[in-house]
């Protein structure tokens, strides 16, 4: 497949992951508290569950509008970096919160099935094609990949707090 095939391809591998979350996070109740109560950290509460719904909206359309617009026109670096940001955060994602949670859960955490047998290999596969495709430099890659998870904190923060906007 190619690295063209394989962005589209990332819409869906989003909009799956999420569709885990939105699933799966209801029956977790107060998953935050529990995480918080077993680390003893001071976290912030977890957001309402309308709050968390109008977040994983927007995290599964923001993603496929870049993604999207990246692949109109001419391929350029800057649509290819774009594309591989996300992906990085989406792969940061598995390492930031799903694999910790599930461990400090001691089994599933609310889209960790996905974020490891999915997100994981997927977004690892996009970012190696974008290099063997020659469409961006290791030092372009690297820092998409550094990028990425520099980011989705910011990105989480941000998302949640134009869902709180949106909802309350």
């Amino acid at each position: 497949m190619t690295f063209r095939t394989l962005s589209f391809l990332l819409i869906v591998v989003i909009a799956a992951h999420n569709f885990e979350e939105w699933l799966t996070f209801p029956h977790f109740g107060e998953i935050m508290s529990l995480v918080r109560a077993k680390v003893g950290l001071s976290m912030a509460a977890p957001p309402p569950w309308p709050v968390m719904q109008m977040a994983l909206i927007l995290v599964t359309v923001l993603p496929a509008l870049i993604i999207l617009w990246a692949n109109t026109g001419r391929a350029n670096a800057v649509k290819t970096w774009l594309i591989c940001w996300t992906a990085s955060i989406f792969l940061a994602n598995v390492f930031i919160p799903h694999i910790p949670a599930s461990f400090i859960l001691g089994g599933y955490s609310p889209g960790v099935l996905t974020a490891v047998l999915v997100n994981l290999p997927f977004c690892m596969l996009l970012l190696m094609k974008a290099r063997t495709e020659k469409l961006l430099t290791g030092m372009q890659l690297a820092a998409a990949v550094g990028a990425g998870f520099l980011t989705l904190p910011m990105a989480l923060a941000a998302v949640f707090a134009i869902s709180s906007a949106f909802i309350l």
